[in-house]
């Protein structure tokens, strides 16, 4: 009887934490990232703008955050220009813009759209050399039927100082091929803030700032809901 009784107890302990994990909240079902998630992340890190990448390119292949929230998508980010200490007597803000600019026309000349440039002039009160120009560009480009996009940013000083940062983003095997299926229209060559040839100290901007999340947030997650979040 007491060998009858234990084995009993252990099948209803057994049971009862199969029906407790089955009703844990945010258990992930099927591949949380794949071959295609993998792909995509390789298609990202090769696109040519991170050739010549400062330090360390940090790629993630997305994964599931969980049936509930959702998922992070591929994603690739880089630094692509630092200037620090000692500067050569030649660097400005705008030759750290022309070369942004230089990063545009590439993109462009490689199949990307750009949709969007943002620039503005941030002041320092007590010191003009520690103003700030702030530039930042989206693009995006469809390769076969995957829609893949990047966002540039720079933050550089009046004698060129600064960064400029690249990330990259692919959708998620979960989420449609082509993020971009509408086609937004790009802005044409030359015309964004960043190209043209005037260091504007106006807050300017150009184009729709549409983005590619990083991660993609279902319903119950209480997601963003600006339209500029694809």
């Amino acid at each position: 009887m007491p060998v009858t009784i234990g084995r009993y107890r252990r099948v209803l302990l057994i049971a009862g934490g199969a029906l407790l994990l089955a009703g844990c909240p945010g258990q992930v079902r099927g591949e949380s990232t794949d071959d295609v998630d993998r792909a995509r992340a390789a298609t990202l890190r090769a696109e040519p703008i991170l050739a010549d990448a400062l330090g360390p390119v940090r790629v993630t292949p997305g994964q599931v955050l969980s049936e509930e929230l959702g998922w992070e998508r591929p994603q690739v980010l880089a630094g692509l220009y630092a200037r620090v200490g000692a500067a050569p007597p030649d660097a400005s803000a705008a030759g750290a813009r022309a070369r942004m600019a230089a990063m545009l026309t590439g993109l462009r000349e490689r199949g990307w759209s750009v949709l969007w440039a943002s620039c503005n002039l941030s002041r320092s009160p007590s010191d003009p050399a520690k103003d700030s120009w702030r530039w930042s560009a989206y693009a995006y480009r469809v390769a076969d039927g995957v829609s893949y996009w990047i966002g540039l940013r720079a933050d550089v000083h009046p004698d060129g100082h600064g960064t400029i940062d690249a990330v990259l983003r692919a959708p998620h095997h979960r989420d449609p091929a082509n993020l971009f299926a509408d086609a937004p229209a790009g802005l044409p060559a030359g015309a964004s803030c960043i190209e043209r040839p005037v260091l504007s100290e106006a807050s300017e901007q150009d184009g729709a700032p549409i983005e590619l999340a990083a991660t993609r947030l279902l319903p119950g997650a209480k997601p963003s809901v600006d339209p500029g979040h694809r």
